[in-house]
Order: structure tokens, then C-alpha cells, then sequence
């Protein structure tokens, strides 16, 4: 026999509509990369602040309305790269259901408190990597030396834990810094990750990824899951995008925008 229910049942089983968004490049932009276009106006909101606490990045209106945009539509989870203190330098309220940082080192809940499941999922893996981060440090600072790459290489720390190696030019030379990248993408260990972006080359061991942690939190925390939206400017974004029923990419300062209008002109 059907089962009848009335407009009341029927709102309280209505999926959710989730947008899964990065921070950087998306929802605003450094100050160095708006003095590339025009440079901070009066129009700008400040977004977030460096470690000496001074502005260093601004939203633009069309940041701010996409933002709420998102939010009348559901609920919001943010996907960032950014470190646990540089996540807490952003200054914009971002109202988020949850929040994932460190590429998927971690992940707080709407108060910023830790997803424990995670954290010592995160704990586990990184003491199994350590070595191997060593190891590839040891490795590209030889190759950088013997091939005269002015390159900062550093494994980088984040909740306690050892995660992924960054690679950055010390002279800010990105066409420098991404010869490096092809060159020397055969000493990735298999399964590992690389991403490149502006000044930043990562290599991330296989258990971390942004996706990882969007897959993990879909399957474990978000209830009633209906439509989903993923937000990227990078190449590196593309894998948790795709997990996403459609995809936006800002047109301003993006890879992935970049790579559409490449392969139509």
C-alpha cells in the first residue's frame, strides 16, 4: 500500500544542497595578485591577514554575493590548502558546515573544533610518511643545488603532524619554479601527488589529498546529500571537483579557467 505523506514529511526528507569551496583565488585574492589588475579598491573588502596581522587579502563584490549565493542555496564546506593557523587568519566569516585544511590534514566542524575520527586517521598515516618526506627533502635539495634552482624545500607541519613537502622559489620565479617541476616529476614516489600553482610545488604522500577528505566526510558526516557544487581555481582542485555533481571555476587568476580558454584558442 503507498505510503501518503504531507507537505511537512516531505520537507524534513528534501536533500541538501552542498557546495564543497576553496579559499584562495575563489572567495578572494591576495593583495599581490590584485595590484596585477587594478590593485586593492575601495570596493574590496579585507578577507584575511598575514602573521604580522596586516591585510593580505581582499573580496571583491562578486566574491561576496557568490558566497551567499552558496549559502541561500545550502550549506557550504570549505576545501583549502591553507595551514590550521593560516585558516584562522581569515577574517570573512564564512559560516562553513565544515572546514578542511592542509589539503586534507584536517577537518573541523561549524565551531572549529577537531573531526577526531580524522585527526587520528591523519596521525596514523603521517608516522608511516615521515621517513619517506625526509628522504625526498634530502633528495630535491641535491637536485636544486646540482641543477642551481634558487628553491626553498621544506616538509611541512601542520596539527602536529609531518605532511606534505613545498617547494617555493626564493626569487618569486614561477617559470623557474614550474621547469623544476617537469624536470624532476620522475623523483615522485608511486602513488604520490604532485601540484603546482603560482609560487607553491607540493608533493603529497597517497593518503592525503583535498578529495580524500571530501570522499571521507561525504561517506561519514553529511546527511541527505542532494545536489553538489565544487569550487577551484587550481588544477589540484580538480579531483574533489569531480566528485561534485558541477563545477565553477572563478575567471580571474585561475589554472583551471586558464586551461579551458588554452584549449579553445
Amino acid at each position: 500500500m503507498p505510503i501518503k505523506c504531507n507537505g511537512s514529511e516531505a520537507a524534513a526528507v528534501r536533500r541538501q544542497t552542498y557546495s564543497f569551496v576553496d579559499l584562495d583565488d575563489c572567495l578572494f585574492n591576495s593583495k599581490r595578485k590584485l595590484s596585477e589588475k587594478g590593485g586593492v579598491t575601495f570596493n574590496h573588502l579585507p578577507a584575511s591577514v598575514d602573521r604580522a596581522g596586516e591585510h593580505h587579502s581582499f573580496q571583491s563584490p562578486a566574491q561576496v554575493d557568490v558566497l551567499a549565493a552558496l549559502h541561500a542555496i545550502g550549506k557550504v564546506v570549505v576545501v583549502t590548502g591553507r595551514s590550521m593557523s593560516a585558516l584562522q587568519r581569515v577574517t570573512t566569516t564564512l559560516n562553513a558546515e565544515y572546514s578542511i585544511g592542509s589539503f586534507g590534514g584536517f577537518i573541523l566542524d561549524e565551531q572549529y573544533r577537531f573531526i577526531e575520527d580524522w585527526s587520528a586517521r591523519t596521525e596514523a598515516e603521517a608516522s608511516k610518511y615521515k621517513e619517506h618526506l625526509d628522504i625526498l627533502v634530502d633528495d630535491l635539495k641535491r637536485v636544486a643545488t646540482a641543477g642551481h634552482y634558487d628553491l626553498k624545500v621544506q616538509v611541512i607541519w601542520d596539527v602536529g603532524q609531518p605532511l606534505y613537502i613545498c617547494v617555493r622559489h626564493n626569487s618569486y620565479d614561477t617559470v623557474e619554479l614550474a621547469d623544476f617541476a617537469r624536470r624532476f616529476k620522475w623523483m615522485l614516489p608511486r602513488n604520490w601527488h604532485l601540484y603546482l600553482n603560482d609560487n607553491n610545488l607540493g608533493f603529497l604522500p597517497p593518503y592525503l589529498g583535498k578529495d580524500k577528505a571530501v570522499s571521507w566526510l561525504w561517506e561519514h558526516k553529511l546527511r541527505d546529500v542532494g545536489l553538489t557544487l565544487g569550487m577551484g581555481d587550481s588544477l589540484s582542485d580538480l579531483k574533489f571537483i569531480g566528485l561534485c555533481d558541477f563545477a565553477i571555476f572563478p575567471t580571474s587568476h585561475s589554472q583551471n579557467f586558464s586551461k579551458i580558454q588554452e584549449y579553445h584558442q
